[in-house]
């Protein structure tokens, strides 16, 4: 589990600054596109990625052939092409759940090649 420590200062008033420290425990999920992956789905509606907002997916491409997810924003921005042995960091912005509102996608196959994420706020 990754741990971030923030401070932030408040202006109130007359010149009067309040600081305060917020404690922000964020996560990074690890999820492997399989080798073989090709052009099926990347996991199940019954084992999708579980995360919360400001979480961190991190894709790794263990097949041999490029991927790229596709989001419309949520849970993070579109994402780049992963190249084989490649990574990337999906930082989870918004909250997305793929149960509700149908499955992410391979950008380069389309929706056949599903990605499950349920991620929360």
């Amino acid at each position: 589990m990754k741990k971030t420590i923030t401070s932030m200062g408040l202006w109130i008033g007359f010149g009067l600054h309040l600081i305060f420290s917020a404690y922000v425990s964020a996560e990074v999920i690890e999820f492997r596109i399989a080798n073989g992956t090709d052009k099926n789905p990347w996991n199940t509606a019954n084992s999708p990625i579980q995360a919360r907002q400001g979480d961190v997916i991190r894709f790794y491409n263990d097949d041999m052939t490029v991927h790229r997810l596709h989001t419309n924003g949520a849970p993070c921005p579109h994402g780049p092409d992963i190249a084989a042995g490649g990574s990337w960091d999906c930082i989870v912005s918004q909250p997305y759940s793929s149960s509700a509102s149908g499955a992410l996608y391979d950008h380069y196959v389309g929706p056949e090649a599903q990605v499950w994420i349920e991620a929360i706020p």
